[in-house]
């Protein structure tokens, strides 16, 4: 589901505090789930997408698939 475009994603107020405090922007976060560099899997089963952007570094998003959408549960610059 991760790479499907059509499902709705949803940030978590964590997340949206994360953004603002990194200076992540939701297209970058969003941008990053279907297209990473790289993968893997966190805690309780949580995905992780990871994507380089040059001039910052490597942008990591944590988020969860559920039945019906994609919830961004927070972002970092690894």
């Amino acid at each position: 589901m991760a790479g499907s475009s059509d499902a709705p994603r949803r940030f978590t107020e964590h997340a949206l505090r994360r953004m603002q405090l990194r200076n992540v922007s939701a297209q970058m976060a969003l941008e990053t789930i279907p297209r990473p560099s790289s993968t893997g899997r966190g805690y309780s089963g949580k995905s992780l997408s990871y994507r380089a952007y040059p001039s910052q570094g490597v942008l990591k998003v944590v988020f969860r698939e559920e039945k019906d959408e994609i919830v961004v549960i927070t972002v970092m610059w690894d």
